[in-house]
């Protein structure tokens, strides 16, 4: 996995960690991390989308 693939897949994974860290805390802080994990999660979203895009380009056939 190259491109935007694998930084989906990292995004991916640093929305879990953030989750995971924030299962300890409270309140504001819990709040806060949960709020850059969905931010994430966007961005791995975002980049499946033109992973996805880039290769329905590809498969296109060529118009003369």
């Amino acid at each position: 996995m190259d491109g935007y693939g694998h930084r989906a897949q990292r995004w991916r994974e640093r929305a879990e960690e953030l989750r995971t860290i924030a299962d300890e805390l409270t309140s504001t802080s819990k709040r806060n991390l949960l709020d850059a994990a969905d931010e994430w999660l966007e961005l791995a979203e975002r980049a499946e989308l033109a992973v996805q895009a880039e290769h329905s380009f590809k498969v296109r056939p060529k118009l003369i």
